[in-house]
């Protein structure tokens, strides 16, 4: 009989502790709900570089997408963008692969494309291929009108800007971003047709603000800056370094504006200030990319602020890395 109430008594036990378990998740579930919540989660992804090609390592890039989808399925933004070089180089089939994984991993989640310089790449491999064809298949194969425009999406104004010319300037201005008067008188216009707090996104950094590595980021840049310093905020989000957004060149204010570059899903560079196995050197900074890395911005909009984060999707963890920007009323 002792062994038997033993027994029942440890078996209570039992019960005890795993019904404290059981009630841990919940409370802290309920924390989770009580906790603030942005009116508005954006994604910032940039340089993919995916290649639909049976070429050795093509498949990495599509593996690192496809895994930073997979990790936004948790995050469960409101939007996705996807600032510039989607593709190694432009083809139809790159981009058709790109819309296949969009709508396996996340096939609810809007997303809005910028073009990069590797997005013309095609050029270089088919003569019967150039500019305005790269524009055209991007437009199509993403459903645009045009290849710049806006949304406006709750209490936020979005700006999508596209370098529009390649191979005809190539020689002159390298991989920089060249756009039209048009489209600069354009982004004028609708820059100041608001107060609202805005976020541009261009895949080239502008000259002076992010990453010096580059002679030239944006030929147009004095142009853009200026008119961007007529409104009272505005957020510029820039990508094609590649430089890991960890790094403190890489988030810049001044001017009533914020300067944010986005890393790389596929291959993400780390500043170093001594030399590292493997490291490359320009213009007296070593860079290093880790083969497994892969990150990309994050917004969180709440209604004073906007918190900036980065996100590494190989651990599918936050950045200790973390930017709050006040915002002004409008």
């Amino acid at each position: 009989m002792r062994r038997l109430s033993s027994v029942r008594g440890l078996y209570a036990w039992i019960l005890i502790f795993a019904s404290l378990l059981l009630v841990a998740p919940f409370q802290s579930s309920v924390a989770t709900v009580n906790a603030e919540r942005p009116r508005l989660s954006i994604a910032v992804f940039s340089d993919l570089h995916i290649t639909a090609s049976e070429v050795i390592g093509a498949d990495i890039p599509t593996y690192k997408f496809k895994n930073a989808l997979v990790d936004l399925r948790r995050l469960r933004p409101d939007l996705l963008v996807i600032n510039g070089d989607l593709s190694m180089n432009g083809r139809p089939k790159d981009y058709d692969l790109i819309k296949e994984l969009l709508a396996k991993e996340v096939p609810t989640l809007p997303m809005y494309p910028t073009m990069g310089n590797h997005d013309y790449y095609h050029a270089w491999e088919s003569p019967e291929w150039n500019d305005d064809r790269s524009k055209e298949t991007f437009q199509s194969k993403f459903a645009l009108d045009k290849l710049y425009y806006d949304r406006y999406v709750r209490g936020l104004h979005l700006i999508f800007l596209s370098p529009e010319q390649y191979m005809p300037r190539q020689k002159e201005i390298g991989e920089a971003a060249w756009l039209s008067p048009e489209q600069v008188a354009w982004f004028e216009k609708t820059l100041l047709a608001t107060t609202m707090p805005t976020v541009v996104f261009l895949h080239q950094p502008l000259d002076g603000t992010v990453y010096q590595g580059f002679p030239i980021g944006t030929v147009q840049a004095k142009e853009l800056l200026a008119i961007a310093q007529k409104h009272p905020q505005v957020f510029w989000l820039s990508s094609h370094t590649h430089i890991s957004p960890e790094s403190p060149t890489e988030m810049v204010e001044r001017d009533n504006m914020v300067f944010a570059s986005t890393g790389s899903v596929w291959r993400p560079w780390d500043r170093l200030t001594s030399y590292f196995p493997g490291a490359r050197k320009r213009n007296g900074i070593y860079y290093h990319t880790d083969p497994l890395k892969s990150q990309s911005r994050y917004l969180n909009v709440y209604d004073d602020r906007v918190e900036i984060l980065v996100r590494n999707h190989h651990t599918h963890s936050w950045s200790t890395v973390k930017h709050s920007v006040p915002l002004k009323p409008h």
